[in-house]
């Protein structure tokens, strides 16, 4: 069930009567019953897997609490839970390329290896699920918190519907507390909860998803496209992934806050970074945060020597990249970003030494536009990995698009002092509707431009009755004026 298909819409208004109808003392009963309904829609049998990490972790949690249990045996505890999580998504997201990578070593060792892969359909948000729920055994074994005696209220801790499938990836210290007390009805709540979700609804359905129809094609051929096209979707590509999953947290956001709920802040106008570090500060940060806390700081952190530092990096960014999906493109992705930052940490000195003796007197804005630039160019590289079918293809992209640099300055001065503009580049991509997806894209900017350092919820929230009206005209026009209405998928459902 997608929040933009009209089962969604249909859903949503029995189940906001049925849980605010319920007294409070089981309103968690039937948010329960609507996460598991929501989570089955797609396929019944993913409910038993959920109910499979449920289980293992709140039996986990209360072994590990026990008074008097040795250091050992919670050591044991913990290597239970975190295998059979592990095992689970290995099963289902990796056996067949794990099958894959022993083929090709075998292969190369000149033996024969037939493969035989298994046909498995992936489990919607298994990564985003398994991880929340491992991230709770972790604290219980920290002793962080104590464990959560009501399997009720851990199994919604687990499978809450808002955010199931595509986080946040939320942390049982902020989550359980709101929802062993799940809040009345109340209607600036549900106001408040609303602008956020229309307005991760102008995201996806405005630019998301028409930014992938131009998008798709060009990834799924390269091969039949110039160079300047290949940019033109490259550019694209960045605002199609940052609108399809942040649109996602916003509207799980929104419908978290309808029931009371406050989750993570995911995203942070990650374009407007000025390093690639301060863009994986911005960018997902409930899932950079989680390799944070339970991978790099367990390996380490920077609490050692300067070569075991870098190391820690890739690695965290190595498993980060294959979190996302079993393929090398996605360990591209992740290598690419880890090395970025070993880069910035390890040339920092040496950065501002350039500065310092050849910066020319520029003004500090022109250096922070240029780092937003650079910063821009750099993640764009990436996720032209990311996107690609699989690395030749990626590798293609890239030497095409540097080998036919002058072809795309000359297509962009064209549009830019030829007086057609937009016309140009949409001709030169073959993008007859271009228009539309910049206008929602300045839109876009120009709101989180107004925006600034206050959160999305608060600049919403804030705005002058009169103007807030006006705002959602705008925005509410725009969805039915320009949105795409095919039920497109978000993107990160597939991991």
């Amino acid at each position: 069930m997608l929040f933009n298909s009209l089962e969604f819409f249909i859903f949503l208004p029995f189940c906001l009567l049925a849980i605010f109808a319920a007294p409070g003392r089981y309103r968690w009963a039937v948010v329960l019953l609507a996460s598991y309904w929501f989570y089955m829609s797609w396929k019944p049998v993913y409910g038993l897997l959920i109910l499979a990490s449920t289980t293992i972790d709140y039996w986990a949690g209360l072994q590990l609490d026990r008074p008097g249990a040795s250091q050992s045996r919670r050591r044991t505890i913990l290597a239970v839970s975190v295998v059979a999580n592990l095992a689970i998504l290995f099963y289902f997201k990796y056996f067949n390329y794990g099958q894959q990578i022993i083929q090709s070593m075998v292969t190369a060792g000149g033996r024969n290896y037939v493969f035989q892969p298994i046909d498995l359909l992936l489990p919607i948000g298994i990564s985003f699920y398994t991880f929340q729920s491992m991230s709770y055994t972790i604290d219980v074994f920290r002793r962080e918190r104590s464990a959560e005696r009501h399997p009720g209220i851990f199994a919604l801790y687990v499978s809450f519907f808002p955010q199931l499938v595509a986080g946040p990836i939320e942390r049982s210290t902020a989550l359980l507390p709101q929802l062993r007390k799940l809040a009345d009805w109340d209607r600036e709540r549900f106001f408040s909860g609303a602008r956020l979700v229309t307005w991760g609804f102008f995201k996806k359905l405005v630019i998301a998803d028409r930014a992938a129809a131009f998008v798709d094609p060009v990834f799924n051929s390269p091969g039949s496209y110039d160079a300047s096209t290949l940019v033109i979707a490259t550019i694209m590509l960045g605002y199609q992934f940052y609108c399809d999953f942040s649109g996602y947290s916003d509207i799980a956001m929104g419908l978290a806050r309808i029931l009371g709920v406050r989750l993570s802040v995911n995203f942070d106008r990650p374009y407007q970074s000025r390093t690639v570090t301060e863009f994986w500060n911005r960018w997902h940060i409930t899932l950079y945060s989680w390799f944070r806390d339970y991978v790099y700081r367990s390996l380490g952190g920077n609490r050692v020597g300067q070569a075991r530092w870098f190391i820690n990096v890739l690695v965290v960014f190595g498993l980060s990249g294959l979190w996302h999906g079993a393929e090398h493109s996605f360990v591209v992705f992740g290598l690419l970003n880890g090395l970025y930052i070993v880069g910035e940490l390890g040339l920092r000195r040496f950065r501002r030494q350039l500065l310092d003796r050849f910066g020319f007197g520029l003004p500090g804005r022109i250096y922070h536009l240029l780092d937003i630039v650079r910063t821009y160019t750099l993640i764009h590289i990436t996720f032209v990995y990311f996107r690609a079918l699989n690395v030749r293809d990626g590798n293609d992209i890239i030497v095409r698009i540097i080998a036919d640099a002058g072809q795309v300055g000359s297509t962009f001065l064209s549009a830019l002092v030829g007086g057609a503009g937009l016309d140009v580049l949409a001709a030169a991509a073959r993008v007859p509707d271009l228009k539309a997806v910049v206008i929602a894209i300045l839109f876009l900017e120009v709101v989180q431009w107004r925006q600034g350092r206050r959160s999305l919820t608060a600049f919403l929230d804030g705005m002058g009755p009169g103007v807030r009206y006006l705002f959602f005209v705008i925005v509410g026009f725009l969805i039915l004026y320009l949105g795409k209405f095919d039920a497109q998928p978000f993107v990160y459902f597939q991991f």
